[in-house]
């Protein structure tokens, strides 16, 4: 029958249904294979968080593990432009602020108080320029920042001057503008040996401090850089040697001492201090471009491989880099 309609019978379709030996079979490649799906989008996801994200490779770097209580503990921070474009920023300013902070944590994960100056972060864009791969370095000492400046260390100094971490391990890392540093481990132990001896005379010149005669007190401080020339006290001790003589202390009160001239000296002395910048800074301030170029130039010499001698460096470049615009 030509007209008659073509019957369309349905396609079978055979399916294998698991039978009760191979069910478990099935059933654990299919779980296989679903944490491994789970694996790689997971993955996925933080690479493209990370790329996209990250600005800055923050890092941080301590010259040691083991420190002395009361003993200075110096953190140098490094941000690096990790993106393919120039960035505006404030730069490593003084912690902690909205854009740099430095996070301690005792040997329990639990968060130290700070204890720093804290600083009210302006609005306005950053006046630092960072092209790709370029980078901004400063160094902080972690007791200005975290340091107990109670008297319940075991010794009797000037808190106030020489804070501390009680003793114990701590881990301390960094963040800037959201990006974090990688971690650090470092450990607070008691004086031992010629430390102790240095503390028990920081603790005689702290003593017969006054305020109506400093000169004494400053005669016993004075006394440690020269009979200790290697302590790790050493460079606040001659600081205050200097600072509580007569000839600065009534200087200062009189106003006819000059700071620049005692932070020119601490810097020759001390010049993998971290103090470094502040120090710089003093000796450049009210001067032009030629004339801070021909300062830092001469630090770079004197003090190669330094903390000194990087910042004067990394503060050269910047007035080289503004020229360069200018052009």
């Amino acid at each position: 029958m030509a007209n008659e309609s073509r019957r369309v019978f349905p396609r079978v379709v055979h399916v294998m249904l698991p039978t009760s030996g191979n069910c478990k079979e099935v059933m654990r490649q299919f779980l296989n294979k679903t944490r491994l799906l789970s694996l790689l989008v997971i993955l996925l996801l933080c690479s493209s968080v990370y790329s996209s994200d990250n600005k800055w490779d923050v890092r941080i770097e301590s010259s040691k593990q083991v420190y002395m209580l009361h003993e200075p503990i110096v953190l140098d921070v490094t941000v690096t432009n990790s993106t393919s474009d120039t960035l505006r920023t404030h730069g490593l300013m003084q912690p902690n602020n909205s854009e740099l902070s430095v996070f301690l944590k005792d040997g329990n994960g639990k968060q130290v108080e700070y204890s720093g100056p804290r600083f009210l972060q302006t609005s306005e864009p950053g006046r630092l320029l960072l092209e790709p791969n370029d980078h901004d370095y400063n160094c902080f000492n972690i007791l200005e920042l975290y340091g107990a400046r109670e008297c319940k260390s075991g010794y009797e100094v000037s808190c106030s001057r020489f804070p501390y971490l009680p003793e114990g391990t701590y881990t301390v890392a960094a963040e800037y503008e959201g990006d974090i540093s990688n971690e650090l481990s470092i450990n607070v132990v008691a004086p031992y040996g010629q430390e102790a001896e240095v503390l028990k005379k920081i603790e005689e010149a702290y003593q017969i401090w006054s305020q109506s005669d400093t000169d004494p007190s400053s005669r016993v401080y004075g006394e440690i850089p020269r009979d200790y020339p290697n302590s790790v006290y050493t460079e606040l001790c001659y600081y205050l040697s200097r600072f509580y003589s007569h000839e600065i202390f009534n200087g200062f009160r009189s106003g006819a001492f000059n700071l620049r001239t005692l932070n020119r000296e601490m810097l020759a002395k001390y010049p993998n201090s971290a103090n470094v910048k502040g120090w710089l800074l003093s000796l450049t301030d009210q001067k032009n471009e030629d004339e801070k170029t021909a300062i830092y130039d001469k630090l770079i010499n004197e003090h190669p491989n330094t903390r000194c001698s990087k910042m004067a460096g990394l503060l050269k470049k910047r007035i080289l880099a503004k020229r360069e615009v200018r052009k």
